[in-house]
């Protein structure tokens, strides 16, 4: 599975790439715990590409625009404003990687405040799910995006 990565860690301007061009979306409350971005070919509900964490021993490696190869820990699901999100924890095939407490809490945390600068915002947690979930979401995405037509592949 591949990740497009749209945000380093340790930054807290969120940037977008869609159709070939950057967007800088804004500043969230708390900065990226791990890099962040998605997994093209995929289309959740909401008509975006389905979106992953890259777990690593070294962040700072890497970069906004870096494309890598990855293996699925697990996922992550939270509902924003109402809607249900989830996100895709990955790792490198390099790395001995393994979704431990502490992982989960920053990942949690972030998910919880990363809009606590946003009025109005709502999050609420849902939970951690493991690789089966989370290979059946990406399978699921897949297919929502080989069925559409008006994707928004990013």
């Amino acid at each position: 599975m591949n990740i497009f990565i749209e945000n380093p860690s340790c930054t807290k301007l969120k940037k977008e790439f869609e159709k070939g061009k950057w967007f800088t979306i804004g500043n969230l409350a708390v900065a990226y715990p791990y890099p962040y971005g998605f997994i093209p070919g995929t289309m959740q509900k909401d008509g975006d590409p389905l979106d992953a964490f890259l777990i690593t021993a070294n962040p700072s490696k890497i970069k906004r625009g870096d494309f890598l190869d990855t293996y699925v820990l697990g996922m992550v699901e939270y509902l924003e404003d109402g809607e249900r999100d989830s996100k895709i924890l990955a790792k490198s095939p390099s790395e001995n990687i393994e979704l431990n407490q502490n992982i989960k809490a920053a990942i949690k945390n972030f998910l919880l405040h990363a809009f606590d600068n946003k009025p109005g915002k709502r999050v609420e947690f849902n939970g951690f799910h493991d690789k089966a979930e989370a290979e059946n979401e990406i399978r699921n995405t897949i297919t929502a995006y080989n069925g559409s037509s008006t994707n928004k592949e990013k």
